[in-house]
């Protein structure tokens, strides 16, 4: 019989997402987000920090664990718990277990208690891998996980936007559809995990012209990953 070990969501590049359904978008935000949530009981939430100027990457990550704090992963794989470097590996996090390793160069953490499963190579990509426990449970910029591409664009307040395909498009609906329900998902005040309260957002609510289109040398790169 066939075993459902779960669903997983990526991140990489300028940024390109992935979301636990299978469905792409592309978001060019430069702020906080949330990544991924449980909605439904509040047990982990990954945030993302991305920056950059017409093309954005993610910088860090942030790994929030109920009753436990929080882990934050830095480009060049700089890796804190709770405000306290992280100086080998693997790392057990003495509140709870969760695993902290380092695998052919890339951070992998384990939260022992959900299943949940984050990976970062230290520059541009993270992967997040849920088991089949949440499903219907997840948000974010991963969209919720349950089997149904059309709904993965949905906004804290319930709103979902189509795009013109549920895979990667440069459309200007679907640029729109991206854009609104991207910055729809950056994190402000004292809820932020990676920004300082008092520092701001440079997310516009005007939409975004393509960059692959403008700047061919920038679609190369951003295609290799």
């Amino acid at each position: 019989s066939c075993v459902d070990v779960g669903a997983t969501c990526q991140a990489a590049g300028d940024p390109h997402y992935v979301t636990f359904d299978g469905a792409g978008h592309h978001f060019q935000g430069k702020c906080e987000y949330v990544l991924v949530k449980d909605c439904l009981l509040k047990q982990f939430q990954v945030n993302v920090q991305n920056i950059g100027g017409s093309v954005t990457v993610t910088r860090a990550v942030a790994i929030y664990i109920a009753n436990v704090g929080v882990i934050v992963m830095k480009q060049g794989s700089q890796i804190t718990v709770n405000g306290i470097a992280v100086t080998g590996y693997p790392y057990t996090v003495p509140a709870d277990g969760s695993r902290i390793s380092k695998i052919h160069g890339r951070m992998r953490v384990y939260l022992v208690n959900t299943g949940v499963v984050v990976y970062w190579d230290g520059a541009h990509f993270v992967e997040v891998t849920v088991p089949v426990d949440y499903f219907n449970r997840t948000c974010g910029l991963c969209g919720q996980y349950n089997g149904d591409l059309s709904d993965d664009l949905q906004t804290p307040n319930g709103t979902v936007y189509h795009p013109s395909h549920p895979t990667f498009s440069s459309s200007l609906m679907s640029r729109h559809a991206y854009h609104e329900f991207g910055i729809s998902w950056a994190v402000t005040g004292n809820n932020r995990l990676l920004l300082r309260d008092t520092e701001l957002c440079q997310d516009s609510t005007a939409v975004p012209d393509n960059p692959c289109t403008n700047q061919p040398d920038i679609a190369e790169a951003a295609e290799t990953y």
